[in-house]
């Protein structure tokens, strides 16, 4: 009898520590408490900058089903006072978070969750864009167009095991985000005696197959959707004279036009292609692969990168356009962080 009395004891002391029943304190009574903890590392400066480009997060949660089961949204104000945590509880058990951040609202299409009935596919992310653009009357039927300065879009995709844990001690989840938009500054830079350059005398365009992009990232297959020409959302024009010295024979002019341009997800296995053209004539002064150009600055500090983890860390490209007396560009300026590569024209034929 002894034996058997002590034998309930050690049975009710296990369940004291593993049954909500037995808990005295009721606000530790949950199955599975969780801290989801968001950064933004995937940048080439290998920093967390989730804090100052992420402004809110869309978290959902699937079942091994793929049914949604969890949804919440929240700005980062409201993430706790660390600005990047989410308060979790769910069954224990394993799941798919689909995480889409930023506030994309206005530049970007999300299916609205419903718990129960929402697939993991169906939470696939469309840019919103336009039928038309005067810049170009003639494009395909099936490009759609974007002028816009899009709102930083960010994405992640993990399978987490959630084990038992109480709120006093709960599970600590950490999801790092990928980026998704990517800011693209053209230069056209010209030495000159005599002309000048503006900025309404050019036709810049970015085209692309990444307005429609999968939940799990990837370029949607359907080859009818998601082709896209971006279109410059500022423009600008200057220039500066400088007097003749030992390394100028006569004094001159440098002119130059800038077009800053926002895009979505920039892809390895994409044709994305950047030209600029003469708005009275149509000339095409250049027409380029932009991954490629991109890839080209990568060096021996990102040589154990592949080209897709290359062009998700770098979200910023600048290249300068040096053009000739005749408006032929003779070599390009490509800058990311502190580096700066210059070819001639000749070497990139």
């Amino acid at each position: 009898m002894m034996k058997l009395k002590h034998i309930l004891l050690a049975a009710i002391a296990v369940m004291g520590f593993t049954s909500c029943g037995l808990i005295n304190d009721e606000s530790d009574c949950v199955e599975s408490a969780n801290i989801f903890e968001f950064s933004y590392t995937k940048n080439l400066k290998f920093a967390d900058a989730f804090r100052a480009e992420v402004k809110s997060v869309t978290l959902l949660g699937f079942d091994r089903s793929g049914t949604l089961v969890y949804a919440q949204r929240a700005r980062q104000s409201e993430m706790g006072p660390e600005g990047n945590r989410m308060t979790v509880n769910l069954a224990p058990g394993k799941y798919d978070f689909l995480v889409w951040g930023g506030d994309y609202d206005d530049h970007f299409n999300i299916a609205s969750a419903k718990i129960g009935e929402s697939k993991l596919t169906d939470f696939t992310c469309q840019l919103l864009t336009e039928d038309s653009h005067p810049d170009s009357p003639s494009a395909p039927q099936t490009h759609g167009h974007s002028d816009k300065s899009l709102e930083h879009l960010f994405h992640a995709l993990v399978t987490l095991d959630l084990n038992y844990a109480s709120p006093s001690n709960p599970n600590i989840h950490i999801i790092d985000l990928t980026k998704d938009t990517n800011s693209i500054r053209v230069m056209l830079q010209q030495q000159s005696t005599e002309s000048e350059l503006k900025a309404d005398d050019f036709i810049f365009e970015i085209t692309d197959r990444n307005a429609h992009l999968n939940h799990d990232n990837t370029m949607h297959s359907d080859l009818s959707q998601g082709h896209v020409m971006y279109h410059p959302w500022h423009m600008a024009e200057g220039s500066t004279e400088y007097d003749a010295d030992e390394s100028r024979a006569a004094e001159g002019r440098i002119n130059v036009v800038l077009a800053e341009l926002t895009t979505s997800r920039l892809h390895p296995s994409n044709n994305t292609t950047l030209t600029v053209r003469k708005r009275d004539t149509g000339r095409v002064l250049f027409s380029i692969p932009l991954q490629k150009y991109s890839l080209m600055i990568r060096n021996q500090a990102f040589a154990s990168m592949d080209d897709e983890e290359y062009l998700d860390r770098q979200d910023n490209f600048s290249l300068t356009f040096i053009l000739d007396e005749n408006q032929k560009w003779t070599s390009v300026a490509i800058n990311v962080l502190d580096w700066r590569v210059i070819y001639t024209n000749s070497d990139l034929h």
